[in-house]
């Protein structure tokens, strides 16, 4: 008899959370995204809190490696166009210019690319040593490619 009765609970049960669901579907989504959406909080947070214990407490390190890599990876094109002006600056109006202009800023395009592809990865990681920039000369595109323009 027992056992009948807690059979039968379990049937009522069962019963009454099927209706529920059908009754109720949308609550039961929505309820399923907001329990998504606060493991993707959570989980945020703690990157976040991670990235900020290995960062120094400073700003222009990370933030300066930040912005020249997607400076670098922004600007990386224009190195095809800049190599060939400078080429043909050094070496002069000729065929040579054209031909040896484009094939170095081809290779300078990838290595800016690559270059500001690791930098914006690796931002919150100070390597190489306190952020110092990979590419030198100039270390922004635009840049003069004097290393006193950096601001300390």
């Amino acid at each position: 008899m027992a056992k009948q009765l807690i059979t039968r609970r379990q049937k009522d049960v069962s019963r009454l959370l099927r209706e529920k669901r059908e009754i109720y579907p949308n609550k039961l989504i929505a309820q399923k995204r907001r329990n998504r959406m606060k493991k993707a909080v959570a989980i945020s947070l703690a990157v976040l809190l991670a990235l900020s214990a290995v960062s120094p407490a400073y700003c222009g390190g990370p933030l300066r490696k930040l912005g020249r890599g997607v400076s670098n990876l922004i600007t990386c094109p224009l190195e095809i166009y800049n190599r060939m002006a400078k080429t043909n600056k050094d070496i002069g109006p000729s065929m040579e210019w054209i031909v040896y202009g484009f094939i170095s800023g081809f290779v300078m395009m990838g290595y800016r690319a690559t270059v500001g592809a690791w930098e914006v990865i690796s931002f919150p990681i100070p390597v190489p040593e306190k952020y110092e920039p990979i590419l030198t000369d100039p270390e922004f595109f635009f840049g003069s490619g004097n290393k006193n323009d950096k601001k300390e």
